[in-house]
């Protein structure tokens, strides 16, 4: 409009005229037409300058940069000083319900009771030193008396810089569950206040909630908490007494859902009752609570680890995602079902995540290793690799030697690890790899009757049986897949479920020669388990597949299984399957040696 102005000004110039003449209606007609046609280049050449596009892990990696830029916190281990060594149990419960209130504080990171508690018997602590090693710039540290019917907290909130004192003060109350919880609650509060973190009224209502009003409850809940990471069976035994006393124990309904789940699916104890124990309880603390950011965990736990609905347990953790931005266990457990549903960039950006809050965990490195592995980076793993090494991971030899396998071909790093761990399960698969058949053999006098994992359940009369096969021991052989048949035909008739149970028929049954029944437990285990349901699990039983028919002569249908395993991250790569013992029948195929090497140098 100024344009047009200033033209149809000039052209009145001194003439005075306040009417629009035909020749002006044609300048600005003129005028006009050139301005939208300027406007429409910049539009366009405004849209060919896009900014940079989102990484495909998408926003969980901007999570993991703004929490390194948050201000951090560590709630150091407090000293017991009740004069009663029984007592650390209680002492500990005290500083992990400080660390979870705090990790609820918006704008503030905090890092993970497993890196924090690396200072637990640390004698004369350097505040720098510490908080160099957690990326943290204050620390909170304390101490908790208990005596009678009192209870004595001390704490005192250090700059971990300068090592200047910011505060500190003194609780001295009567011990009651509501004194601890409103103790807590003070401390939090003060800590948000000298950090100049102001909390809104949803967030000091947060952090003021009481789990329970039964002291003996709490207590049990405490002593739960302080054996075997808190999912021992004699943890769970604890839960369960305290919710027999308080059946409105949110916290104590939440360790017994994460607790069982952990028995179910890590421990591989995966009994009806064991399924329904850790349902039940994440739904106790989800009715009891709805709102709690503890009770929607437990219910996402749950969900990744019983029922293996990942959607529907990403959706649970999600649900108080805002909140639970600076929770460590939410980024892990997203990591985890992220990974399972083959959204491999966006599990290890919550990885990462997650290392942000737990810097100091080895075995999150281990994860994040894993993860790149699958996915066939192997200079992020062996990053990561390194780094839960020089924190002292005794799992860091294993995962160096398969890296190296994978990635090179080599068996060769298994050595050490094997000589430090002789009686591992992954013994008997090295040994078979390299042809070393007598002494697999006898390494199986080592194990137990049945060897149990997330993705196997073989019984040794199985494993006993290839490698009598392999050194042409074929009617011993016979007797042993015998065996194992008569130990797997009931159990995979009361579970049809369990695809372990069907993928380690399929093997008996191959080697018996039954082909028909060999295929069709081999396929069934896939169906159970297939890889989109869960992408870590599934390739196991798409590789147990390929080898049904490689044993039995099928080698097209073996090389369209490989090849379909080869189109996605897994733990089988093509160094490792070119020399996989199950596969021995097809290795010297000319097909199969060209997949392996157009797969060789895939990278997801």
């Amino acid at each position: 409009g100024f344009f047009v102005a200033l033209v149809i000004a000039w052209y009145h110039g001194e003439k005075g005229r306040q009417r629009v003449s035909g020749p002006e209606l044609l300048m600005i007609t003129v005028l006009l037409v050139i301005a939208g046609g300027v406007l429409s280049m910049l539009g366009r050449e405004s849209r060919t300058v896009q900014p940079e596009e989102p990484p495909d892990s998408g926003e969980v990696e901007d999570v993991a940069a703004v929490l390194n830029r948050m201000p951090g916190i560590a709630v150091l281990p407090f000293e017991n000083r009740s004069g009663v060594p029984d007592d650390q149990y209680f002492t500990d419960g005290i500083q992990d319900e400080l660390l979870t209130r705090l990790s609820r504080v918006p704008g503030l990171r905090v890092p993970s009771r497993t890196s924090s508690n690396e200072f637990q018997d640390i004698e004369g602590r350097v505040i720098p030193e510490i908080g160099r090693q957690l990326r943290v710039d204050y620390v909170l540290e304390g101490s908790v008396q208990r005596a009678g019917v009192r209870v004595r907290i001390n704490v005192q909130l250090i700059d971990a810089v300068t090592e200047d004192h910011l505060w500190a003060d003194l609780y001295d109350r009567v011990l009651t569950t509501e004194s601890l919880f409103d103790i807590q609650s003070e401390i939090v509060r003060t800590v948000a206040g000298q950090l100049n973190i102001e909390l809104r009224e949803e967030e000091r209502l947060r952090a003021a909630r009481r789990s329970t009003t039964d002291l003996v409850a709490y207590d049990l809940f405490m002593r739960g908490q302080s054996l075997g990471r808190g999912r021992s069976e004699e943890a769970l035994s604890l839960y369960q007494e305290a919710v027999e006393r308080d059946p409105g124990f949110v916290g104590a309904h939440v360790a017994l859902a994460k607790g069982h789940a952990y028995q179910y699916h890590q421990v591989g104890l995966r009994s009806e009752e064991r399924g329904a124990a850790a349902r039940a309880a994440a739904e106790r603390a989800v009715e009891l609570a709805p709102e709690s950011e503890d009770a929607q965990l437990a219910m996402g736990i749950y969900l990744y680890r019983v029922e293996k609905d990942y959607e529907a347990a990403v959706d649970w953790l999600g649900r108080a995602s805002g909140t639970l931005v600076g929770d460590y266990g939410y980024h892990y457990y997203r990591a985890l079902a992220e990974r399972r549903m083959g959204r491999w960039r966006e599990a290890a950006a919550s990885l990462e995540a997650a290392l942000a809050l737990s810097p100091r965990s080895s075995s999150d490195w281990v994860q994040l290793a894993i993860t790149y592995t699958r996915m066939r980076q192997y200079d992020k793993a062996e990053t990561a690799l390194v780094e839960a090494q020089r924190l002292g991971s005794d799992e860091t030899v294993r995962f160096l030697a398969e890296l190296a396998w994978y990635r090179d071909g080599t068996t060769e790093g298994w050595k050490p690890y094997l000589e430090g761990n002789p009686t591992n399960r992954w013994a008997w698969e090295i040994l078979m790899t390299e042809g070393r058949y007598e002494e697999a053999l006898a390494f199986l006098d080592t194990q137990p009757d049945v060897v149990i994992g997330q993705f196997w359940w073989y019984p040794k009369a199985l494993l006993e049986a290839e490698t009598l096969e392999a050194l042409g021991q074929i009617t011993a052989a016979q007797q042993k897949y015998e065996d194992a048949v008569r130990i797997l035909e009931p159990l995979a008739r009361e579970t049809p479920e369990d695809e372990r149970y069907h993928a380690a028929l399929a093997q008996a049954y191959v080697g018996l020669g039954w082909p028909d029944e060999a295929v069709r437990e081999a396929i069934w285990a896939v169906e159970i388990m297939p890889r989109e349901r869960d992408a870590m699990n599934g390739p196991f039983f798409l590789l147990n597949l390929a080898a049904v028919y490689a044993r039995l002569g099928a080698v097209d249908d073996a090389l369209e299984v490989l090849e379909d395993l080869l189109s996605a991250p897994s733990k089988h790569p093509a160094n490792m399957l070119e020399d996989h013992f199950r596969l021995r029948p097809i290795q010297d195929e000319r097909r199969f040696k060209a997949l392996m090497d157009r797969e060789r140098d895939r990278v997801f």
